[in-house]
């Protein structure tokens, strides 16, 4: 982003963060720091009752000893919020609102059921297949 380069140059906007109006509104902050995006994280990790490193999120989770399905769809909703974070900043800069995040999340979830019968094809584990029925309430 633009405004990471200018802050790390030293030269600064001062434009505070649109969702939670509390630092400046650079990558870290926005993706990890920010109010708004910690609440999602956390109810989305719940939601996949997972525990999820907030420091170099992929190549964590690429780290991780799951199976490669588990690992697409973790890596998929993450990305979605991701996604969805800026897409809600944009919303607050440009519209003057913001959605709660438990609201936000069952749109993330909606959108990802779609993928769910995709990651079922990919897997031949039954724990990976009770693992993704069980999350999207998806008929084995």
């Amino acid at each position: 982003m633009l405004k990471d380069r200018l802050f790390y140059l030293g030269i600064s906007l001062d434009e505070a963060c649109y969702l939670c109006d509390c630092a400046a509104e650079i990558y870290e902050h926005l993706l990890y720091q920010c109010s708004f995006s910690k609440i999602l994280m956390t109810q989305m990790m719940q939601f996949l009752n997972i525990r999820l490193s907030e420091v170099d999120t992929l190549q964590w989770i690429q780290r991780k000893p799951w199976a490669k399905v588990k690992k697409m769809v973790v890596n998929a909703f993450v990305q979605a919020c991701w996604y969805t974070i800026w897409q809600q900043r944009n919303k607050a800069r440009l519209e003057m609102r913001v959605f709660r995040q438990d609201k936000v999340l069952h749109e993330i979830i909606l959108n990802l059921k779609l993928q769910a019968a995709f990651w079922l094809s990919c897997s031949n584990r039954r724990d990976d297949t009770l693992w993704i029925s069980s999350l999207f309430r998806v008929n084995l």
